[in-house]
């Protein structure tokens, strides 16, 4: 974890040890620029958030009023129902299987002269 590090190059070793010795070690760079876009504005577009929730049929809310945000959520169960097709016919390992079984059917049935 790094905290408040200037700008420039860096470099890291790491190394993951158990009782037993060493598992691995890997050394590295990181550059940690001076410029970020997050830190650019930290206060957010209100007006782009609540067009946004308009569009996707929702509500924003500001930090302030956080609580009203929370008591406002739907937390009623969904029940989500899914349905599947698979196809038998036209697969390969399936007619191997059925011509396998049948003919290891035929094979103990001749053995024990069943036929």
């Amino acid at each position: 974890e790094f905290e408040n590090l200037p700008p420039g190059n860096y470099q890291y070793n790491a190394r993951f040890e158990t009782s037993q010795g060493k598992l691995k070690s890997e050394t590295g760079k990181i550059l940690v620029e001076a410029f970020s876009l997050e830190e650019l504005d930290k206060t957010g577009n209100a007006a782009g958030l609540k067009a946004l929730a308009s569009k996707a049929g929702g509500k924003a809310y500001p930090v302030t009023e956080f609580d009203r945000a929370v008591r406002s959520l739907d937390l009623t169960p969904v029940t989500v129902i899914s349905h599947s097709e698979h196809l038998l016919w036209g697969q390969l390992w399936l007619l191997v299987l059925f011509l396998g079984a049948v003919s290891i059917e035929w094979l103990i049935r001749k053995v024990n002269q069943l036929l």
